[in-house]
């Protein structure tokens, strides 16, 4: 059902969607145009390579000498479009991929009914599809992009690829969970960054469960703020002294992060996984902190004068 005509802006808006559609598939067709040319240079620079190689035997590896060249060539078009070389580098690869392995894509992207932000998500699931499956996967992924958006096309694409490579998939997760790991990087103004590498059911569980006591401890810290105010207006009303919870009661200001963070924290230093109940150790302390305070020497010979900065070491 048309929407009725009130106001006399339907033609105008009418007119503004028509031509934001062409300058979309205008735009499209454009970023193909540029994905074909960085695609024509990187297949330059692999020829310019093999002459170099063929006559050159002692230099660096083809690999060395194909990167250097591409970024090169690339290099010159990003000095005159303020683009840089590792942007355009990746690009020409991906360009390069489309148009050696993935040609049905083409025409469809040549007339801008498909995007090339759609073509690099296929791209970025394809690496784990056996290469007798890439060519469904290239025509199944272009069929939903074609009514889809970015999202909607990279959802599909992952799961698709998951389903045509579901022995890799499997060996690739063997694979990773194999590698999970928990490091920690020193940074500044005294803090640090713990990483966890781990299974994503597991993270998304533990992330879930510290957003949720998080909130219930945020709005508990809220509702005790309003009590003691409310108590606080209260007794000013009657003219009484406040009560020593009242007098000495300091709002909670923790956000959401802060409050997560410790908590993550307080549950690493205070909880004790079952694994270790279970274990000969289970009854034995867990955390034994070793720190050091590092004073410069003059700071104890003369107070009064300028000092360097005390530092902490610990494990």
């Amino acid at each position: 059902t048309p929407e009725p005509e009130t106001d006399g802006y339907n033609i105008i808006l009418g007119e503004m969607r028509d031509s934001y559609v062409q300058l979309a598939r205008a735009t499209s067709k454009a970023e193909f145009a540029r994905a074909m040319i960085l695609a024509t240079a990187y297949l330059a620079a692999e020829a310019r390579t093999n002459v170099q190689t063929e006559f050159r035997s002692n230099v660096a590896t083809f690999d060395d000498m194909f990167r250097a060249n591409l970024r090169s060539i690339v290099g010159n078009f990003g000095a005159l479009t303020n683009e840089s070389d590792t942007s355009l580098v990746n690009r020409a690869s991906d360009a390069a991929r489309i148009r050696r392995g993935f040609t049905m894509w083409l025409p469809a992207l040549e007339a801008g009914d498909v995007t090339m932000r759609q073509a690099t998500v296929m791209l970025r699931h394809s690496s784990n599809v056996p290469e007798d499956k890439l060519e469904e996967y290239g025509e199944r992924v272009l069929d939903t992009a074609r009514s889809s958006t970015i999202g909607q096309t990279e959802t599909f694409a992952k799961k698709l690829a998951a389903k045509l490579a579901i022995a890799e998939f499997e060996d690739a997760c063997e694979r990773e969970y194999a590698a999970r790991k928990v490091t920690i990087q020193d940074l500044d103004y005294g803090m640090s960054e713990i990483r966890a590498y781990m299974p994503t059911a597991a993270a998304k569980a533990a992330f879930d469960l510290l957003t949720r006591e998080a909130k219930v401890l945020r709005d508990e810290n809220l509702e005790a703020a309003r009590e003691s105010k409310r108590r606080v207006r209260e007794a000013q009303a009657r003219g009484e002294e406040l009560s020593e919870e009242d007098a000495a009661f300091i709002e909670d200001p923790r956000t959401i992060d802060q409050l997560r963070a410790d908590l993550f924290l307080e549950t690493i230093l205070t909880a004790t996984p079952q694994s270790i109940l279970e274990s000969e150790t289970g009854g034995a302390m867990r955390v034994k902190a070793n720190i050091s305070i590092v004073v410069p020497v003059m700071s104890l010979i003369d107070p009064k004068k300028s000092r360097d900065v005390t530092t902490l070491e610990g494990e």
